[in-house]
């Protein structure tokens, strides 16, 4: 900024070139008296523009309030003053330089007043509101009016010019109809007195504020959107005693409660006021996670202490000191997840069962989020309902082509069903030729092994029948020919399935031996394998060593022959400058000779 004052406002380009061609910076004898009385008239008439823009930007509120035309610590704070004080040092002989602009239709008026440069920010109740100042400004915007701050008595020093202020902010708040503001007096708020400025805030924000937020219709609406997406939950929605049928309230603090109570008893947690209910913080969870499922993790909610009796919490101190610190992180947590929704003013406590946060606290709190949530209330109610028109459709599409996966699979087996199992019975070849050479290789000896376990069941059988006989003579010949033969039937059976598992375990171990045999050679092949990669490995692990060997043999050699070399030649300079000082010291000895 300083590079182009100077370049562009103090000195002129054009003007230097036209009276010094570029060949110089300054121009030298009768051109430099003309060339600095044109420069000064250039100047006076940039600054003079630039004032007068300044002045009617500012006037005309082309330029913000916010932005001031002087700092607050200059000397002069008004446009004809800064004029003046230019006419004097460096414009001498003129007089009145605003009479002589006025002449040719030019005014300069504007005057930096002592409100624009107050500051509105508050960062302490305490503190920030005791001057009254802030409090006005407040008045004119809910009002929407100016004329307050002018009655103010700036800057307010004293205290009685303080007492004066806040008189008639809480006036000018009054006039506005907010309730409960006659009932302060001036010296509360001066004082910084904590209640008394919550109670005066508290009055504000519940007659401008919630209004604003929320809408009873459409709080209303919610309640019963929340009602019918589960009738059953109905009848154990505990309804505010003030409130009482919901159709005809028209209080937003009980619309609030009632609308909190319906949320909150999807997840059977009971809500009854605005205070000890949200000390855990679980409220609030569960108000977030209602509508944004993917904020708060319903698991991620810690449990509380405040269902504990009395007689558990005497018994049990070091359980209860963990539950209060659980409380207090479900806090945090409320705390965090507001900020992530966004559009929450950080005005909620960190609190637990044994300190409940105020209710007006968690009115405003919860009024600010619940105006944040309705936003999402339809948006999540349509994505459900396309969501689930999606999905029909998704498995109407799946099981079509399910359908037609199927068809096609069917096809596809009774197009190459003969050409699977002749290839089974291609495979499986062997290993039947294997087994039947073994039992024809011990046939006899099979059979001979049955022919003795027949004749014993045959003798066991003529025993028994005999036994039967003795004990039941009374039977005839047929029952005990049906009982003989149903025994060596089901010997037969019995010795259809013993070969029957002789034969699976002959596949098992046969096939369990070439699975053994074929491991045998992939494993023999893979070391083979390994050797050789290992061996050139090695190879190249030796031939790397040894060109780095010779790489230190070339760098040690050319080391060792420049040190050789050095010496040399430190040598001969040393036996040359030893032949110069002989010579030198003949030719002093003997100066005739030369």
């Amino acid at each position: 900024m300083k590079t182009f004052v100077m370049e562009r406002v103090l000195s002129d380009p054009h003007l230097k070139m036209k009276y010094t061609g570029g060949k110089c910076n300054i121009p030298s004898f009768r051109f430099e008296r003309i060339y600095k009385h044109e420069l000064n008239e250039l100047i006076l008439r940039r600054v003079l523009t630039l004032i007068v823009f300044l002045d009617g930007a500012k006037r005309g509120d082309v330029i913000p309030s916010s932005v001031l035309l002087f700092r607050k610590a200059a000397m002069v704070k008004s446009s004809q003053d800064f004029l003046h004080i230019l006419c004097r040092d460096y414009i001498s002989g003129i007089g009145h330089l605003p009479k002589y602009l006025a002449q040719v239709g030019v005014t300069v008026s504007f005057q930096q007043d002592p409100l624009d440069e107050l500051e509105f920010t508050v960062s302490n109740l305490a503190t920030d509101l005791r001057d009254g100042v802030r409090l006005g400004k407040l008045a004119e915007i809910l009002g929407q009016s100016n004329g307050v701050l002018e009655q103010m008595r700036l800057p307010a020093i004293s205290r009685l010019q303080k007492v004066f202020n806040v008189s008639v902010s809480l006036s000018a708040l009054s006039c506005l109809g907010i309730p409960n503001v006659d009932n302060i007096h001036p010296n509360y708020i001066v004082d910084g007195h904590r209640p008394q400025v919550l109670k005066m805030l508290w009055s504000v924000m519940t007659s401008f504020e919630l209004n604003s937020l929320l809408s009873s219709e459409r709080l209303k609406q919610e309640i019963y959107a929340i009602h019918r997406s589960d009738a059953s939950r109905v009848d154990s929605i505990y309804f505010s005693s003030l409130c009482g049928n919901v159709e005809d309230c028209d209080n937003l603090c009980d619309l609030l409660l009632v609308w909190c109570q319906a949320v909150c008893s999807c997840y059977n947690y009971t809500v009854f006021n605005f205070s000890a209910s949200f000390a855990d913080g679980i409220a609030l969870c569960l108000l977030i996670h209602f509508y944004h499922p993917g904020i708060v993790d319903i698991g991620s909610i810690l449990p509380n202490c405040v269902s504990k009796s009395n007689e558990w919490r005497a018994k049990n101190p070091c359980r209860v000191d963990k539950l209060i610190e659980n409380e207090r992180k479900n806090c945090l947590l409320a705390i965090e997840k507001m900020k992530d929704v966004g559009g929450v003013p950080n005005m909620f406590p960190v609190s637990d069962s044994c300190n409940a946060p105020d209710a007006r606290t968690t009115i405003i709190c919860v009024a600010y989020l619940c105006s944040r949530l309705l936003e999402s209330s339809k948006e999540t109610r349509a994505a459900v309902a396309i969501q689930a028109v999606v999905r029909r459709f998704l498995n109407r599409g799946r099981t079509n082509s399910n359908r037609l996966a199927v068809l096609i699979i069917e096809r596809f087996w009774l197009e190459s069903r003969h050409t699977y199992f002749r290839r089974q019975r291609v495979k499986y070849v062997r290993t039947v030729q294997v087994i039947e050479n073994f039992f024809l290789s011990h046939r006899s000896k099979f059979q001979r092994i049955s022919k003795e376990r027949l004749r014993s069941t045959q003798i066991q059988v003529c025993i028994g029948a005999y036994r039967v006989f003795e004990r039941s003579h009374y039977l005839t010949l047929i029952p005990l020919k049906k009982i003989a033969r149903g025994y060596i039937a089901m010997c037969k059976v019995r010795n259809i399935r013993q070969e029957i598992n002789a034969a699976c375990t002959i596949e098992k171990v046969w096939r369990g031996f070439s699975t053994q045999r074929r491991y045998v050679e992939i494993r023999s092949g893979i070391i083979r394998i390994q050797a050789v990669v290992r061996v050139l490995l090695a190879e190249k692990v030796v031939q790397r060593m040894l060109s780095s060997v010779v790489q230190i043999q070339c760098s040690a050699r050319q080391w060792l022959a420049s040190q050789r070399l050095t010496e040399l030649w430190v040598e001969t300079h040393r036996n040359h400058r030893l032949l110069h000082a002989v010579l030198l010291c003949q030719v002093r000895m003997h100066p005739s000779s030369i």
